[in-house]
Parts: C-alpha cells; structure tokens; sequence
C-alpha cells in the first residue's frame, strides 16, 4: 500500500512546499492535486515498483 498521506505530509514539512502548490488552482473546493503533485506522485510510485521488483527472486 501506498501510504499517500506521509508522502503529502513529507511535501509540507521537508520539502517546503506550500498547500497553494499542492491543490489545484481552478479547483473552487480545494480538493485535487495540482500537475505537480501529480507528477510528483507518479514518480514516487514508479520508484516503489521498481524498487520492489528489483528485490523480487526470477522464477
């Protein structure tokens, strides 16, 4: 599982990345992602997959 929660919360607090950059501008509601998390969040992914398939044993 993908703990999304601590990867925003790690955003905020290392990174420094203010909550105006992490939603979406024209979201009125204040609920979507902005493209960069988006992107951010695929690239965090891709490198979990990558990271535990390299760890897998060939059959």
């Amino acid at each position: 599982m993908f703990r999304r929660f601590a990867f925003m919360k790690a955003l905020r607090e290392i990174e420094g990345a203010s909550f105006d950059n992490m939603v979406d501008s024209t979201d009125d509601s204040r609920l979507h992602d902005s493209d960069w998390v988006t992107q951010r969040l695929a690239w965090a992914l891709k490198l979990a997959i990558a990271g535990a398939s390299i760890s897998l044993e060939p059959y």
